[in-house]
């Protein structure tokens, strides 16, 4: 007991000083939501007339499809889109319609296209809108007070400004200081924006980046010189990063990688002060942000997206209206099969992320992630100078606590080697627990845990606990955790997970086209996320490419 608190206790110290010198971490919920009818990538995730609706983007072998769905009433329901628009331009209007165009022209991301299309929420239609006045794709947009909305950016090819005045007309408006793809677009006063972008045309880095006006000369900000914008991955939707009038939230980066949030007010561009610097690793991993900042107004919090290479979600949470702004970050296990795409942020505060790509743009997936980060009743999540105080008192206890417990330790020991004992009987449940479990013990118990666990399969149980087997065996469950330890090298989740994934690839070869729900539930795994991260980090291979050997021989 002594020891097994002493390692707890021990184990604990890290965290609680990484507490008290970095930022809180929060688990981060998820929930399923039934999937889109069509796998797709490149699309557009938004609110439109209160339902949940994504447009366009490419389907299985990067393909572009003509197609949109909206969600109510529990499931998704297939609308057909006037043309493709595969990474094309997606414009929210004042009114409630949405302006969509441009794109590849062709399947495998190739080109670009004039197309535009009305997509009116009212009666679920799409109607043919005319052309751009150039050839865009990866291009952006965003609506002035007068109605009016500018276009930039493009791939792969040249770049301008052009004006959509209402009527079906496109018209070019001005140069562009330089050619940029996934541009910004942010309002700065009732008739004006500013443009900018990480990356030209080519979605190379730009060296020297310039701001450009709608009206007005280009200007480079100060804050550009030392701090540069973020590449993204997706062009960032207009008004997602807007925090009030004129005012808005991105991501930047200096020299060394290290993330920032800076915030714009009118063309004044400067940092964000932050709790503590963004973190940029999870457990040692590397955090991928790949998507810009969301903005929820009513909450007062923002959120950016990333994954890690073991594919953890992370989700950082900026409180922006404190000063300085609070940190938190939510993590969560990503599965496999779920896609990663810009997140949209719904009626209650969540974000919900639809379709996308985790590997390969030919092959879109279909699965839908509600993440719980919305808690509009919840009090600001403090940061490191509230907390401090408390975790250094904690801190400063627990370190006493675990100096008491080590001597006592000690004390036992001297008093149990002067006065040895074969085994000793827990008074509560009679288990026969011996003192030491010697290397003959630890593998009779091993034998008879195997036994226990592939006659009766007890491992096909998702709900199976340790203190299950214990009460089976007569005996504790620390005896069982140490020799699984000993005999195995592993936890008894571990041990437990490998019998699972052992299971399954029996199922996998026996079926093949079994599905993989049906293989997850039949293993013993209660999530689909749960089954994919075991059974790669196992296998080292994913659950349809393991069933593959078999279906190609």
């Amino acid at each position: 007991m002594f020891r097994a608190l002493s390692l707890i206790l021990l184990s604990l110290m890290p965290t609680l000083l990484a507490a008290v010198q970095t930022f809180p971490e929060k688990k981060l919920e998820t929930e399923l939501l039934p999937c889109l009818n069509i796998p797709r990538a490149g699309h557009a995730t938004l609110i439109v007339g209160g339902r949940l609706t994504v447009i366009g983007g490419h389907t299985l072998g990067f393909v572009p499809t003509a197609t949109a769905e909206y969600y109510a009433d529990g499931e998704w329901h297939l609308m057909s889109t006037v043309y493709t628009h595969d990474q094309g331009l997606y414009v929210p209007l004042s009114d409630s319609r949405v302006l969509i165009g441009g794109g590849h022209e062709q399947n495998l991301g190739i080109g670009q296209q004039f197309s535009v299309e009305m997509y009116h929420p009212d009666s679920y239609t799409f109607e043919g809108y005319g052309c751009l006045d150039q050839k865009r794709c990866f291009a952006n947009g965003i609506e002035l007070d007068s109605g009016q909305v500018i276009i930039s950016g493009n791939w792969y090819a040249d770049d301008a400004i052009e004006v959509y005045k209402g009527e079906r007309l496109f018209s070019p408006l001005r140069t562009v200081s330089q050619m940029r793809s996934k541009p910004y677009m942010l309002r700065t006063a009732k008739d004006n924006a500013i443009i900018f972008s990480a990356t030209d045309e080519h979605d190379n880095l730009i060296d020297n980046i310039i701001v450009d006006r709608v009206k007005g000369e280009p200007f480079t900000p100060p804050l550009f010189n030392t701090w540069r914008p973020r590449r993204l991955d997706f062009p960032p939707r207009c008004d997602d990063g807007r925090i009030g009038n004129y005012a808005y939230l991105f991501t930047v980066e200096d020299s060394t990688g290290q993330m920032a949030i800076a915030r714009t007010q009118g063309e004044a561009i400067d940092l964000l002060p932050t709790s503590c610097p963004v973190p940029m690793k999870y457990h040692g991993q590397h955090i991928n942000y790949f998507t810009p900042v969301i903005a929820d107004r009513k909450a007062g919090r923002a959120y950016i997206t990333g994954f890690t290479s073991d594919h953890i979600l992370c989700v950082l949470c900026i409180e922006y209206k404190h000063s300085p702004a609070q940190l938190t970050l939510y993590c969560t296990e990503l599965q496999d099969s779920l896609g990663l795409n810009i997140p949209v942020l719904n009626t209650d505060g969540h974000l919900i992320m639809a379709g996308g790509t985790i590997e390969s743009n030919f092959a879109p997936l279909s699965s839908v992630l509600l993440l719980k980060v919305g808690n509009r009743a919840e009090t600001a999540t403090t940061g490191k100078s509230s907390h401090s105080f408390w975790l250094w008192i904690i801190t400063g206890g627990v370190t006493l606590l675990l100096i008491a417990i080590v001597l006592a330790y000690k004390t036992r020991k001297k008093s149990e080697t002067a006065h040895p004992t074969v085994q000793s009987t827990t008074k509560e449940n009679n288990e026969v627990k011996p003192d030491n479990l010697t290397a003959a013990s630890s593998k009779e118990l091993m034998q008879r845990i195997n036994q226990l666990m592939l006659a009766e399969q007890l491992f096909l149980l998702p709900e199976l606990k340790i203190q299950d087997i214990a009460q089976r065996l007569n005996t504790n469950r620390t005896y069982i955790s140490d020799t699984i330890r000993a005999v195995e090298g592993c936890s008894f989740i571990q041990y437990v997970n490998t019998l699972r994934v052992d299971y399954a690839k029996q199922l996998l070869q026996q079926h093949p086209y079994m599905k993989i729900l049906e293989v997850t539930t039949r293993s013993g795994f209660s999530t689909d996320t749960s089954f994919f991260r075991t059974f790669k980090a196992i296998t080292g291979m994913s659950p349809k490419e393991w069933a593959a050997k078999f279906t190609e021989k």
